[in-house]
């Protein structure tokens, strides 16, 4: 990269210049009807490259890291902001005096042991990971899911001064089991995220026996009718709603009018035992790493504190609208259109302000006391297909897949299936009363989220 960057700085062609190379080692077993169906392994390497041209920019990739594919992509970059589309106001690529972290901390998100994981021993993960479902419920009849081990390196150097250099890994497992008795099928979910090699080996068994406990418990399920419950959400549900609330608190979501926190920074947002921290050092995150995508330092930044809005997360870009510093939030996220569906870091499109660890954080209380609490109420284990409906009004809706059990006077009575929960996120984040001292990172659909279990008042089902 330091070679591409002197050639390409010399033509003196563009005021501007970024080089962003990656890249990743992706090692996956799929698991199919109780059996490892696949092993595969993705080699996948690339160069970014984005230039800045009398305020407008363009940026093109490469699939190699070479010279060559680097001149082609900077031809490519230039001849877009040549074209003078796509102007931003005030635009400039990162600088190190962008960022709020004078020194930087040590930091490490790399274990060499995730990193040198084999085909064999992943296999062997895997079978361990189905053994436990069979084993902990006789009535489980299917398993699918996959364990995916992702290793990467990536660099940033640009003309502002930016020379950053990291590498991680992570794993993230998951299982669906089904159960059947009788006539009666249910189906269970449970995931592991980790950085570290010991809590891999340590947890695939815990992922089988939970997917299974889950399954085997959502078997004959009642239909709530509707109205509103105080629901009791469990880490393993988050992952959606996690993401939706990041993005109501994505600095570029707020500038755009898209986030329900658009004219609330200062006021209340949530009760007062709420506090959510975007984190990009969280010690064990899927999105932790030393240095965001633009080359910055990532940070812990508090969004909300006892249920005060205090900031947003902000990229290069955003700050500089804000009048305020990044908080290393720029990443090359794969939601963008066009993006690679390969996990790792990617070259192949620009960073944006995104999120790498929204974390709602712990409480005072015990799951069981939260339980013991509740009057009438429902648990909720798994959800899928969360939509936005509104980002404004934080309006939303999902799908209570399975898990779901419902609470009265105290006590777990049966599981509850067939039911949307409908309301919004603010009245949901003003509504916790109660939050566990438990603090979990599940994961769904490639997503994670890091949070505990907390109790909601009054959120509106409906049935279906």
């Amino acid at each position: 990269m330091e070679r591409v960057f002197e050639e390409l700085s010399r033509r003196n062609e563009v005021d501007q210049l970024e080089i962003y190379c990656s890249s990743n080692r992706i090692m996956a077993i799929r698991i199919v009807n109780t059996e490892i169906l696949e092993s595969k392994l993705n080699m996948d390497s690339g160069i970014g490259v984005r230039v800045l041209k009398d305020g407008f920019i363009g940026y093109a990739s490469g699939t190699s890291l070479t010279i060559e594919a680097a001149r082609e992509a900077y031809g490519k970059a230039t001849k877009v902001a040549n074209s003078k589309m796509g102007e931003k106001e005030n635009i400039s690529f990162a600088r190190p005096s962008d960022s709020k972290i004078e020194r930087l901390p040590n930091s490490s998100f790399s274990d060499d042991r995730v990193r040198d994981l084999q085909d064999e021993e992943l296999a062997g993960l895997g079978k361990r990971m189905i053994d436990s479902a069979l084993a902990h419920d006789r009535r489980v009849y299917d398993c699918s899911g996959s364990i995916t081990v992702v290793g990467y390196e990536f660099a940033t150097v640009n003309s502002n001064g930016i020379d950053s250099h990291d590498l991680g890994d992570y794993v993230y497992a998951t299982l669906t089991s089904m159960t059947k008795d009788g006539d009666l099928i249910a189906q269970g979910f449970d995931t592991l995220v980790t950085r570290k090699y010991s809590k891999l080996v340590e947890g695939v068994e815990h992922v089988g026996e939970k997917s299974a406990e889950m399954s085997a418990g959502s078997l004959g399920p009642k239909q709530p009718p509707s109205g509103k419950y105080d629901m009791i959400y469990t880490p393993s549900c988050m992952s959606l709603t996690m993401r939706n609330l990041a993005g109501m608190a994505n600095a570029q979501r707020v500038h755009d009018g898209l986030s329900m926190f658009t004219e609330y920074l200062g006021r209340q947002v949530a009760s007062d035992v709420v506090s959510v921290v975007e984190d990009g050092r969280f010690e064990d995150g899927k999105g932790s790493a030393t240095f965001d995508d633009e080359g910055l330092p990532t940070m812990r930044t508090v969004i909300i504190e006892n249920g005060l809005l205090k900031s947003f997360f902000h990229d290069s870009y955003t700050s500089k609208m804000f009048g305020v510093r990044s908080t290393g939030n720029g990443f090359r996220v794969l939601t963008q259109v066009g993006g690679s569906t390969l996990e790792g870091k990617r070259y192949d499109f620009p960073p944006t302000c995104s999120s790498a660890n929204f974390v709602i954080l712990p409480g005072d209380s015990n799951e069981e006391e939260i339980i013991q609490d509740t009057k009438r109420g429902i648990i909720i284990g798994w959800t899928r297909y969360e939509r936005l409906l509104n980002s404004r009004a934080g309006a939303f809706t999902s799908n209570a897949r399975s898990g779901n059990l419902m609470v009265e006077n105290g006590e777990v009575k049966y599981p509850v299936h067939g039911f949307r929960i409908h309301d919004n996120y603010m009245n949901l984040l003003k509504s916790i009363d109660l939050v566990a001292k438990n603090l979990e990172q599940k994961g769904h659909w490639g997503t994670a989220s890091i949070s505990p279990t907390f109790r909601t008042r009054a959120i509106q089902i409906i049935s279906i």
